[in-house]
């Protein structure tokens, strides 16, 4: 295990514990999504060498919009906090319709695109 790895989990360790004492709260967690497959069942790909980065981001899509075609070089997921959207592959035809609250594991290297069908 390298430093940095040992670091993060000491560091994680130490807020955690502090919240725990500072607070009388139940934590609680809720797993939202694990797989090693992307929607349309096809095996992630092995994760990739060298420092890893970890970005979240928050799309918002206007009604009816269709988002250029498009591929992920690498793993990627999110959730619909809000609407409707229809993900369709160019390369397989799969489609995929998920709803507020449900979760995606996106395709990696395979041409798709988003469309938000809510109204």
């Amino acid at each position: 295990m390298n430093i940095h790895k040992i670091l993060t989990i000491v560091s994680l360790s130490v807020i955690l514990s502090s919240c725990v004492e500072n607070n009388n709260a139940e934590i609680t967690v809720e797993t939202i999504v694990k797989s090693n497959h992307s929607w349309n069942d096809v095996l992630l790909e092995p994760y990739l060498e060298g420092q890893p980065q970890v970005q979240i981001l928050k799309y918002t899509i206007p009604p009816h919009y269709k988002l250029p075609e498009h591929k992920h070089p690498a793993m990627n997921a999110g959730i619909v906090t809000k609407g409707k959207l229809r993900v369709i592959s160019t390369q397989t035809n799969d489609t995929l319709i998920i709803s507020k609250g449900e979760p995606i594991v996106e395709l990696i290297n395979t041409w798709h695109y988003g469309e938000n069908i809510s109204d």
